[in-house]
């Protein structure tokens, strides 16, 4: 799965969270590039919400 170029602007620490609903439906090997929040590159995937069935995650 792939994500780019997601770009806004925000006043609050709004982030994305991916969830999945169980372990027969999980999302693995997401990519995620040119995430930027008020200007400025976000380039931790501690700020990147997921649950227990969401699978490797990059940058």
């Amino acid at each position: 799965m792939y994500f780019g170029e997601i770009k806004y602007n925000c006043t609050n620490s709004n982030n994305i969270y991916h969830s999945e609903y169980d372990s027969n439906h999980l999302i693995d090997n997401v990519f995620i590039t040119d995430y930027i929040i008020n200007g400025k590159k976000v380039k931790e995937l501690q700020s990147i919400g997921k649950n227990e069935f969401v699978k490797k995650m990059y940058f």
